[in-house]
């Protein structure tokens, strides 16, 4: 059986390097309906389409003019915190939307981005064997994180610019 290499962090951060025997794919997946899936693929591939120039990306909801002044403000600010990991509980960012939106700070859940958002939620209410279904096109995540709890997906072709609500709701029962 062939062997590969796994990189473990330790203390310092020096990594120890271990000789592992390698395993097929597989055996490593404790979803083996992920095998087939795709992965999800956002907006075009600019880097490669770009070349020498500044990409513009009208394929995805990306800012084309780039981050604020408020937020590269912000961002130079941080820079001195980048080298410790930020506070689990997200507190101070939950307390000022509970203020704004006078919210008990208890329903708030901050995630690192969308992304990470619809899996906690496809983790919370899929079941295996679940059907959730959606418009296309769509984000697609929404599949991925049903598929990656057992579930099924299905989508809604989105033939106007109106939500077709009966088709979902029909494909849902």
């Amino acid at each position: 059986m062939p062997h590969g290499l796994l990189l473990l962090p330790s203390p310092n951060y020096l990594y120890h390097i271990v000789k592992v025997k390698a395993l097929p794919i597989n055996h490593l997946l404790a979803l083996p309906s992920l095998l087939t899936h795709s992965p999800c693929i956002h907006g075009g591939d600019v880097w490669f389409h770009s070349k020498d120039r500044l990409p513009i990306d009208f394929s995805s909801n990306i800012n084309p003019l780039g981050p604020s002044p408020k937020a590269l403000k912000a961002l130079r600010r941080a820079a001195r915190y980048v080298h410790l990991y930020p506070d689990p509980k997200a507190t101070k960012l939950r307390d000022a939307i509970a203020r704004l939106h006078n919210i008990p700070v208890s329903s708030i859940v901050v995630c690192a981005g969308v992304t990470e958002a619809i899996y906690l939620l496809a983790k919370l209410f899929i079941k295996p064997g679940d059907l959730a279904t959606s418009v296309a096109p769509t984000y697609g995540e929404y599949e991925a994180a049903v598929l990656s709890e057992g579930g099924c997906f299905e989508y809604v072709p989105l033939s106007s610019l109106e939500l077709p609500l009966d088709s979902l709701i029909e494909k849902s029962q």
